[in-house]
């Protein structure tokens, strides 16, 4: 009945960085304060990039303070529901992670770079037959995937399965050592931090992985290159020491069901189309 209360208790708002910025009304992830979870200021070569580690981590409390104008922008509505502005805000690993880091860093394995600053151009890490080798490898595998991976062409889960299981098989022998030894950094600090059993006990150790992979990064690509997601893929192990594994505060539930929100979209056009 209507009179009857409901107590809802908030455990995590989950969104990507932009509408992060927006519900929290803080500076958008290109700012030179942009970071959500430390003072870091970045340096602008040729876009806003952040470079280093060890800055002061961003506290809940600081949205109680006046404006600064540097990070926050406005004040949030969600303030005046006494949620954590930093706490109850994880990092989505969606974005930051499958879409962000990994993606960059695969397109960086493919593609030619050309550095803005210094107008080298930098030739693909990987060659043409090891390009070769790595499509042989993924149409082999393709017979062994057990039915809980998703079908091909799902974009979104296959970075997520390439990080977590099939990168190390498919990678292994086709990359440089220095590039190799990188990418198992991430790999490793993925496992653990998926895993429920591990990511508690192993939680330290996978920030330091994290955090080397952040300044291997900039030794191997280059500071033009240390933009928002390749910063803060070091503060998501925070996250899952606050909310358990990665899976826990993924916005894949809610993107997998967008689909079924333009299913009813395209249903309901047609009909106002027979009307």
């Amino acid at each position: 009945s209507l009179d009857q209360s409901v107590i809802v208790r908030v455990a995590a708002i989950i969104c990507d960085a932009p509408a992060r910025s927006f519900v929290k009304q803080i500076k958008k992830v290109n700012a030179y304060q942009g970071c959500e979870r430390c003072d870091i200021i970045g340096v602008f070569i040729d876009k806003v990039i952040y470079v280093g580690d060890g800055h002061r981590a961003r506290k809940d409390d600081a949205f109680n303070l006046p404006l600064d104008g540097e990070h926050r922008v406005g004040v949030s509505p969600f303030a005046a529901c006494k949620l954590g502005l930093i706490s109850n805000f994880p990092l989505d690993p969606l974005h930051l992670v499958y879409l962000g880091e990994v993606k960059k860093l695969i397109g960086m394995w493919f593609r030619n770079r050309r550095s803005k600053t210094s107008g080298l151009v930098y030739p693909p890490v990987l060659t043409t037959s090891t390009v070769e080798e790595v499509s042989r490898r993924l149409l082999s595998l393709n017979a062994y995937l057990p039915a809980e991976f998703s079908q091909r062409g799902r974009i979104l889960q296959e970075f997520r399965q390439f990080i977590l299981y099939l990168g190390i098989v498919i990678r292994k022998d086709t990359l440089p050592s220095s590039h190799w030894k990188k990418f198992l950094l991430l790999f490793t600090a993925g496992r653990y931090l998926s895993c429920p059993r591990l990511c508690v006990s192993n939680i330290g150790y996978a920030k330091q992985l994290l955090r080397l992979f952040v300044r291997k990064f900039q030794v191997l690509y280059g500071k033009e290159q240390m933009v928002y997601n390749v910063h803060s893929i070091m503060h998501i192990a925070d996250d899952v020491q606050r909310y358990g594994p990665l899976d826990s505060f993924s916005s894949f539930p809610f993107e997998s069901y967008l689909s079924k929100f333009r299913k009813m979209l395209q249903l309901y056009i047609r009909w106002i189309g027979v009307a």
